[in-house]
């Protein structure tokens, strides 16, 4: 059986450091995993947002990494819609990542469709 791995990101990238982790897990995986997708959920559409504002914060801005995710071979980027929605986030190009956007059925639907969930 080919596994498989899905990594969702359901918090904002300010105030601690596990969407850092989790993306540091994700590129690790690559080197093991064939097939890898990304999902951005709630406050982890944050993670892919280009507006950042990491000056004042304690944190730094790991977000150019996710690029390096594209380039291992990961294509496979999902948004859920009603997270975009709830935030106010109309324009999916102010994303540095192409990410295709699902309603929630479709969402949880592709998720469940992986044989291991890490959830960051």
């Amino acid at each position: 059986m080919k596994t498989t791995v899905a990594v969702i990101f359901s918090h904002a990238p300010y105030g601690n450091v596990i969407g850092e982790e989790g993306l540091n897990l994700a590129i690790s995986l690559t080197s093991y995993i064939q097939k890898i997708g990304i999902f951005f959920l709630s406050d982890g559409i944050f993670q892919i947002y280009k507006k950042k504002i990491t000056e004042k914060s304690y944190f730094s801005d790991y977000s150019h990494k996710f690029k390096m995710l594209f380039f291992l071979g990961v294509k496979n980027y999902y948004c859920e819609k009603s997270s975009l929605k709830n935030r106010g986030i109309l324009n999916l190009k102010n994303f540095f990542l192409k990410v295709k956007v699902l309603n929630t059925k479709k969402f949880m639907k592709k998720v469940n469709a992986f044989n291991h969930i890490l959830t960051f």
